[in-house]
């Protein structure tokens, strides 16, 4: 038995106090190790991957900046007026800058990589990633609009072989019904499905 204490937070939830808590076999040993998404008293988000079978810390994992992501200009921000490509617009949008790790409300578990460690896929509103279980490194990662017209909000992530390839899939549900799947290792969209009037994309059949 062990105890892992988690500094500088109360009882409120999403702002401060721990808001997101999965399993898998992140170490490696066999043992199923405890995934943790918490809020520090005036910090950020933050997810640590707690050791199953000592209880001691295997890594932390912070906020990051989006890559690909470009700062603002003043000729951006305030010389033109805003672009209405919704790409340029989130890529030069100062608030969505970073990526929130663990924001959604489910982190899906497999070992993409098959180096016999669990990893860790979520959708953070603009980015569909996957971190590595070994260390919280990005194995791979794409802006949502790079492949379909509009976010998912905080969509539900489900893992599935829908192009019957051998290799997971993301499967993502968002709001208003808009459901996407995706590669993991390229990002690539493979079908989507809505109930609302939206133009499609022109890259994938629909479901």
């Amino acid at each position: 038995m062990w105890e892992y204490v988690l500094k500088g937070i109360g009882t409120d939830g999403f702002d401060n106090g721990i808001s997101r808590w999965f399993v898998g076999d992140f170490v490696g040993d066999k043992t199923l190790d405890v995934g943790i998404v918490y809020t520090p008293m005036w910090g950020t988000s933050l997810m640590q991957m707690i050791d199953g079978a000592t209880g001691k810390l295997a890594w932390t994992r912070e906020p990051f900046v989006f890559p690909g992501y470009q700062e603002p200009t003043q000729t951006d921000d305030h010389a033109q007026p805003p672009s209405t490509d919704p790409k340029e617009r989130m890529k030069n949008s100062r608030l969505r800058k970073y990526c929130w790790v663990g924001c959604p409300p489910i982190e899906t578990v497999y070992d993409f990589d098959k180096d016999g460690k669990d990893d860790i896929a979520y959708q953070s509103v603009w980015y569909t990633l996957v971190l590595s279980g070994r260390d919280g490194s990005m194995l791979s990662g794409k802006f949502v609009t790079d492949i379909y017209p509009r976010t998912l909000n905080y969509p539900y992530t489900i893992l599935a072989d829908v192009d019957h390839n051998g290799e997971m899939d993301i499967v993502l549900h968002g709001a208003k019904m808009h459901t996407m799947a995706q590669t993991w290792k390229d990002m690539k969209m493979l079908w989507w499905s809505t109930s609302t009037r939206m133009t499609p994309p022109t890259t994938c059949r629909r479901r």
